[in-house]
């Protein structure tokens, strides 16, 4: 006789789930069995444009304003700022390069009749920042007493929020509110967000699931019901029922391979297509976004068909994001972009690991995952 036992972190019993049948049906029934136990959102259809992938933290007032009108006049219906235009990460305000504020910037993007939507990083704190200078004990901790690291980018490691203390709490709900509902913004991008899970000492010693899902219900309940909240670096499982959406893979990038490395996590067209076909089931039970998708021929070495492939993913994730400046899309790219947006969603069936229906037309990405690449991205 067999005996399955689970246990969570803290050794409280946890729940075995056995689904026998073929492949598409257990992960339906899966997505289902999560939906009963977390929680479930309305799924709703995206089409965003952001900045991140033509400005990266270059983003400013102007390129902005330049962007704005172009993209409302192609369909869009959010527009979303990201990574750039704070301070620092950790001081949440807005950076030389939005001189007006955020309020304004928010505004112009709503009445050019667009959701305005914002990158931010709510549980975690550059060392320079104020938030760390002013309020370290609302951090995670290490065994020595010192801040536990989180990770490390923008030139150095980061900390992590300790969401089960009452500053860091106090903290993530001011932040929230002055983002959503004095600067008008809708639409969140929330990134980096498994921080909030990283091993250390809390306040609250709890397990470490529970500490992600304890800052996404700040969030969720200072942002309110009608903010649509995308988390991206998310834990995926643990995010549903609290957020809208979840990045599902690493960030694209114009190239199919890159000859120096095969690690999936790499930036690179391939490993997004490979991480949304494998997780596109999970869009029974909460958003998935696959990450942008590609019409510019400009700066780009992907070819037709690979960028036919990711958008293939992204329409049957409901989930159509662009970030190409709109000065590197010439008439007939741009009118390929109207087309897209204003397409229909057509009902999607999953047919196997990487074939899936839209409606009449079936889409077979097998040779796009299981083919041999070019070790260039030629």
């Amino acid at each position: 006789t067999a005996v399955l036992e689970a246990f969570t972190e803290s050794g409280d019993p946890a729940r075995w789930v056995i689904l026998p049948g073929p492949a598409t049906a257990v992960m339906a029934r899966y997505a289902r069995e999560l939906g009963e136990s977390l929680g479930s959102r309305a799924i709703e259809p995206q089409s965003v444009w952001c900045s991140w992938y033509s400005y990266y933290e270059g983003i400013s007032q102007e390129a902005l304003e330049r962007e704005i009108p172009q993209v409302a006049e192609l369909g869009f219906k959010t527009l979303q700022i990201d990574d750039g235009w704070e301070v620092a990460v950790g001081d949440w305000e807005a950076g030389e390069s939005f001189s007006d504020g955020m309020e304004a910037a928010a505004s112009r993007i709503r009445e050019a009749g667009m959701q305005p939507g914002l990158w931010v990083a709510p549980f975690i704190a550059l060392p320079g920042s104020r938030a760390v200078r002013d309020y370290p004990e609302m951090f995670v901790h290490n065994a020595d007493g010192g801040l536990a690291v989180a990770g490390s980018n923008w030139g150095g490691d980061y900390y992590a929020l300790d969401t089960t203390h009452p500053t860091a709490q106090t903290y993530v709900r001011k932040l929230i509110a002055k983002i959503v509902h004095r600067w008008g913004f809708s639409y969140l991008k929330l990134d980096f967000i498994n921080a909030a899970a990283i091993p250390g000492y809390r306040h609250r010693q709890i397990d470490r699931e529970e500490a992600y899902r304890t800052g996404l219900r700040l969030v969720r309940d200072t942002a309110g019901e009608e903010t649509f909240l995308l988390g991206s670096g998310a834990l995926i499982m643990p995010s549903i029922g609290l957020l809208d959406a979840v990045r599902v893979g690493p960030d694209v990038a114009p190239m199919w391979e890159n000859y120096a490395s095969d690690d999936l996590s790499d930036a690179k067209a391939y490993n997004a297509l490979h991480a949304g076909i494998n997780r596109l089931w999970l869009g029974r039970v909460i958003g998935v976004d696959p990450d942008v998708v590609f019409f510019r021929h400009r700066r780009n070495l992907l070819d037709d068909t690979q960028m036919q492939w990711l958008r293939d993913v992204a329409e049957a994730s409901r989930y159509r994001c662009l970030s190409d400046q709109m000065t590197w899309l010439d008439e007939e790219e741009k009118e390929a972009v109207r087309a897209y947006l204003a397409a229909e969603d057509e009902p999607l069936e999953i047919l196997g690991r990487y074939r899936f229906s839209l409606g009449e037309r079936e889409i077979d990405l097998t040779e796009a995952i299981e083919g041999t690449p070019s070790a260039y991205p030629l």
